[in-house]
């Protein structure tokens, strides 16, 4: 990015606190200032006159002390030597060589925040970016920090440190939603609402059910048919219910459920809690990477009834969870879900409206979601509550 000041091309500084202007000669150098002054003035950028020195490199004819170089009307002062970042800056060229590195790796950090797709979007508040920057680059500058560039399964483990599973799940019940992540309720219209709630678990309790889902849980691709044509799912999933004949059918493929694990059941539990309403199957989904993903669609099976409500937990990496109404596609909604975060579909919204995971080619962590339902109509053509009573007799028997 450049800046044009009477005919003076500028470009803008790496660090906004910190300035060098180097020229050949006193007549340069002081065309710089006045256009440097003009530039920043625009910018809404003050100099600081009495911070701002004069100092003669290397073998020259000019004295420091005899130049005159204005800024603001005031006389910049002139001097051999100054103190940055710790260390003295001498007019032989000399300079700490850790501050020197320090200016070279801040600088390869600037440029990296500079390239980021964060750091050009502009719907990004402008404070969040300059947080952003003082972290990653003055922290640099100033303390020596190290900027590393995690590879996938580093931040993995970072984010999800493993540690040895219990055999049962103990999570705090007395814990309010309070102390939690607050939850948000979105009228959608039409009978229809979303109730959000993010961390929705603590950040230990996130990392022992990631790491309990992953090891208990039977994950297979299954094929399914789509518009015609047989493909594997694009993702890997699993299914659990409270009775072996709940099965699910979708896409041409039938799930068998399996039993529910501890850590499925604690979800359970939160979930319903939040949403007030009660579950007996649950659709879990593991995305491997960005390039997992799920389509547009509806939770409007039969088996689920006319108004089912859907509840979701989510666990590792963020995904953006979208909705768009039927009717008009233009009304979208997006939630970036991260672990943690809780979501319940409620009302007419499988009527109205649908949603999707879509592909993110930047994603490299894995995500696992987990979606509950109340089956009312199952597909074996049981009712329900026959369905209960046997299995609560059998249970007895055993």
């Amino acid at each position: 990015m450049q800046h044009l000041t009477h005919e003076l091309l500028l470009w803008i500084l790496l660090y906004a606190d910190d300035a060098v202007i180097i020229t050949r000669t006193a007549e340069q150098l002081q065309a710089a200032v006045l256009a440097t002054d003009l530039a920043f003035s625009q910018w809404g950028l003050v100099i600081s006159v009495p911070k701002t020195k004069v100092m003669v490199i290397g073998p020259a004819t000019a004295d420091a002390a005899e130049l005159d170089i204005r800024c603001q009307g005031q006389t910049l002062e002139a001097v051999d030597n100054f103190k940055y970042l710790g260390s003295m800056m001498a007019s032989d060229a000399s300079l700490d060589a850790e501050v020197a590195n320090r200016l070279k790796q801040a600088g390869h950090a600037f440029h990296s925040l500079q390239t980021a797709k964060f750091w050009r979007d502009p719907r990004i508040a402008v404070p969040l970016k300059l947080k952003v920057y003082v972290t990653v680059v003055l922290s640099i500058l100033l303390y020596a920090s190290r900027m590393e560039s995690l590879q996938p399964m580093s931040a993995q483990a970072l984010r999800y440190k493993k540690r040895k599973a219990p055999s049962s799940l103990q999570l705090n019940s007395k814990r309010s939603q309070s102390e939690l992540g607050k939850s948000q309720t979105l009228d959608l219209g039409d009978g229809a609402k979303v109730i959000y709630q993010p961390e929705g678990f603590s950040q230990e309790e996130c990392g022992a059910l990631f790491d309990q889902l992953q090891a208990d849980v039977k994950w297979e691709q299954r094929e399914i048919t789509v518009m015609g044509r047989k493909v594997m799912q694009p993702r890997l999933v699993a299914y659990m219910a409270e009775h072996e004949q709940l099965v699910m059918t979708y896409s041409r493929t039938t799930l068998i459920p399996t039993p529910y694990t501890p850590a499925v059941l604690a979800i359970k539990a939160k979930l319903e809690e939040l949403s007030g309403e009660s579950f007996n199957s649950c659709l879990l989904n593991l995305y491997r990477s960005g390039k997992d993903h799920v389509s547009w669609h509806s939770d409007n099976e039969v088996l689920y009834g006319p108004n089912p409500t859907v509840a979701s937990a989510s666990f590792g990496a963020e995904r953006h969870f979208l909705m768009r109404q039927n009717a008009d596609h233009t009304k979208k909604h997006s939630f970036l879900l991260g672990p943690g975060d809780l979501l319940v579909m409620k009302g007419t919204t499988q009527q109205h409206w649908m949603h999707s995971v879509p592909k993110r080619a930047r994603v490299e962590g894995e995500r696992i979601s987990l979606t509950f339902r109340k089956v009312v109509a199952p597909e074996c053509g049981v009712p329900l509550e026959e369905l209960l009573t046997t299995s609560k007799a059998a249970a007895s028997e055993g």
